[in-house]
């Protein structure tokens, strides 16, 4: 199984799973999964389904999806790309279209502003969307507004892909970050062909993971077979589990690699 942390959550396996429209009771508070392994596109890239949601991209976009070389990267890029305009336009109750995504100088996704946003728009339910709007703190035009979200005052989201997932969180006031981690992703082959070991890569990581982590890496057990016996292969899954989640932080704060990871502990 992937490992996906949002704080510690895990995906299940599906075509796409969404758990609630929003979990508790706030509508911007989503977790959402999407197995691209399980979805073929007639045709693959070129198929008329495939172009068909390309379309609902803005032209920067859709490049970034058709620059990748290989199907599978493909459809892991389009399928995030829509995850977050979907979760924009359901969080703000505004057309995917009219909403402007960017990034922050850590990678970090964004809504910045919102096209043809205006205050006579039919937007009455409290629960959704206030009438009224902020100009966009960025000046990207005058027509580009960003709505005031009393039940969102933060919202934010992450997005993550690897494997057969495409993951997506938000949260409408905490900063939120998410990853998902397939099996074996922290295991590189080296030069010589081998498969490192956990203590490997612990060796590899040195400065990342506290000493409290490393233990609880080196101590992992697998008792599938009802024996407590040291196994490679559980240290692995709680490397990765641990490495998902400082990726997750990083990602939440949008910071990119400017943060020491060795400073944040997580139990």
């Amino acid at each position: 199984a992937h490992t996906m942390s949002v704080g510690g959550s895990s995906g299940a396996d599906a075509v796409a799973a969404e758990d609630g429209c929003g979990r508790g009771d706030n509508a911007a508070r989503l977790r959402w999964a999407v197995n691209v392994a399980k979805w073929h596109p007639l045709g693959d890239h070129e198929g008329s389904e495939f172009q068909f949601l390309l379309t609902l991209l803005p032209p920067n976009e859709r490049a970034d999806c058709l620059k990748m070389v290989f199907m599978p990267d493909k459809k892991r890029a389009l399928a995030s790309r829509l995850l977050q305009r979907a979760a924009c336009a359901r969080v703000t109750n505004i057309p995917h279209a009219d909403l402007l995504i960017e990034r922050t100088k850590g990678r970090k996704p964004f809504l910045a502003a919102c096209a043809n946003f205006h205050p006579n728009s039919n937007l009455t339910d409290p629960s959704s969307v206030s009438q009224a709007f902020e100009e966009d703190a960025k000046g990207i035009g005058k027509s580009a507004k960003l709505p005031l979200l009393p039940h969102a005052p933060n919202f934010n989201f992450n997005v993550s892909h690897e494997g057969d997932f495409v993951v997506l969180a938000s949260e409408p006031s905490a900063i939120c970050g998410i990853d998902v981690a397939a099996p074996g992703q922290a295991r590189r082959r080296g030069k010589d062909g081998r498969m490192p070991s956990a203590e490997d890569m612990l060796k590899t990581f040195a400065t990342v993971f506290t000493a409290h982590e490393k233990q609880e890496i080196r101590s992992a057990l697998n008792d599938g077979t009802g024996m407590h016996v040291n196994d490679d292969d559980a240290k692995e899954e709680v490397f990765r589990r641990h490495w998902s989640l400082k990726e997750s932080l990083v990602k939440a704060m949008g910071v990119g690699l400017a943060l020491e990871l060795g400073r944040a502990e997580f139990h």
